[in-house]
């Protein structure tokens, strides 16, 4: 059974679970196909997922209108409900400096979690909306509860700041159709996502998402809008201190972020970093992640006093400014953390793999910090460290590669006002082709069953017996490799 049929034998069980009324099992299994489907990556969007959840939306269609516009009010719905990571904080700073009343809605499971965001909407003209479901539980009440809320408030603008398969959120959006202008925040758009239909406007940050929403996601380039944006910085926050013992010699490489963004076949990443180790006795290398892999705990291993991981952690501008350079991942570039880094003046140096690791920045094309061969980033990466005025130059040059505060919010009160954008979108013709290829390498031949063995899936055993058999057994296996 190919991949192919295995998402086709999905969606028939999807069909049949509607015919039958089981909605609340039909979204579950859609949104587990969605979360498979951005694992694998070797699509950007899915007409028929997109299909069923427009049908379970009209099926279910609540009462829920907007009757009198409030033109000062905000709705935003953040699907994640994290604190200090992501976009959230500064789309809300915007908002609120444009004096817009904001009603906040994000998952149960946020609450308690989130005291900087509720700080800022408290201080400012907003409120605090907690759903009183789990979202991974109650998709259709949860639905219903955001429906019922925008009646309530009758927004003018909206917000969907959501997951790649959140259909609670998605479902909703669509329903207010023509009733609201919704802005969606494409924050993954290297990959796949549910939601084509449940937006005005798509508010992308850089050339590449848009050029992939045109090419592979067949949405109209005048729905597209560019909206640059900026990491979140807390000045107040003291610089924890390295995870050893620093010398007045050493030469300290940081790079961080989700460990999956340094595997390619070849350890290309991890190779570099041992060029780096064995060409100069003086460099550390210390990785931040809140997950690890077999290669950095060998490289730990073989460098104990010299190789250095811990989880990320909230002083990561203060660590920017207190290393002496920033090596971006490989084969999958980071984003914020890039961003990072150039606010903090260390330019951050990139083996580049396919065109995501590019628009991160803005006029990263004229920075002189993208390179294509191994052997021309090598030469870059010693004379960095060698040449500590080569150095200093080049750090120099990421002034003004990022937007300022005041410039995002001048851009959304233009986008929400003219439905302009003072960034125009460049877009080019790309093939993803090579990038898809390291997810498809990763995914594996049974990726699809050890992606679909999940606690919330146990209830769908029954329509793939084999399948979980296999999920499970291959996850074992995977697991004990790991130990070994």
């Amino acid at each position: 059974m190919t991949i192919n049929d295995k998402f086709d034998r999905a969606k028939a069980i999807i069909q049949r679970l509607i015919q039958e009324e089981k909605y609340e099992d039909a979204l579950q299994l859609i949104s587990s196909q969605a979360d498979i489907m951005y694992t694998y990556n070797q699509w950007y969007t899915d007409d028929d997922l997109e299909k069923l959840l427009y049908d379970i939306e009209n099926t279910l269609s609540v009462d829920a209108v907007i009757d009198s516009v409030g033109e000062n009010t905000v709705f935003y719905y953040d699907a994640f409900g994290l604190n200090n990571r992501g976009l959230t904080q500064i789309y809300l700073a915007a908002l609120l400096k444009l004096n817009f009343h904001i009603v906040y809605v994000t998952i149960l499971e946020a609450k308690g979690n989130i005291p900087t965001i509720e700080s800022l909407l408290n201080i400012g003209n907003g409120e605090v909306v907690y759903l009183a479901s789990a979202s991974s539980s109650y998709r259709v009440a949860n639905y219903r509860a955001l429906c019922s809320i925008i009646a309530r408030v009758n927004p003018y603008y909206a917000f969907l700041y959501t997951t790649p398969s959140d259909v609670s959120g998605i479902m909703a959006f669509q329903h207010f159709a023509g009733q609201m202008q919704r802005y969606q925040i494409n924050l993954t758009d290297h990959t796949f996502w549910l939601g084509r239909n449940a937006f005005d406007y798509c508010l992308e940050f850089r050339n590449y998402g848009a050029s992939i929403s045109v090419k592979y996601r067949q949405i109209l380039a005048n729905k597209l809008l560019k909206q640059p944006y900026y990491p979140i910085v807390n000045q107040n926050i003291l610089f924890e201190g390295f995870p050893f013992e620093r010398t007045a010699d050493d030469f300290i490489i940081f790079s961080g972020g989700s460990i999956y963004k340094t595997v390619d076949k070849a350890h290309t990443y991890y190779r570099l970093i041992e060029y780096c180790l064995q060409k100069f006795s003086q460099v550390k290398f210390w990785y931040a992640s809140n997950d690890d892999n077999v290669e950095l705990v060998d490289l730990m291993k073989r460098y104990p006093t010299r190789v250095y991981h811990t989880r990320e952690r909230q002083d990561l501008f203060q660590i920017m400014k207190n290393i002496d350079m920033y090596l971006n991942t490989y084969p999958v570039s980071g984003g914020l953390m890039v961003q990072y880094a150039a606010l903090a003046k260390k330019a951050p140096l990139t083996l580049v793999h396919d065109d995501d690791a590019k628009g991160i920045l803005i006029g990263q094309e004229n920075l002189d910090i993208e390179f294509y061969m191994i052997d021309d980033f090598k030469k870059e990466v010693v004379r960095y460290i060698e040449d500590k005025d080569y150095r200093d130059k080049k750090d120099a040059r990421m002034d003004n590669a990022i937007i300022s505060a005041s410039e995002f919010t001048e851009n959304l009160s233009r986008i929400m006002q003219t439905s302009t954008s003072a960034y125009p979108i460049k877009c080019i013709d790309i093939d993803t082709m090579i990038f898809r290829q390291n997810y498809r390498e990763k995914f594996g031949e049974y990726g699809f069953e050890m992606a679909l063995v999940k606690r919330n899936n146990l209830r769908f055993m029954r329509y793939f017996p084999a399948m979980f058999v296999k999920g499970i057994m291959f996850k074992l296996i995977k697991k004990f490799k790991q130990r070994v």
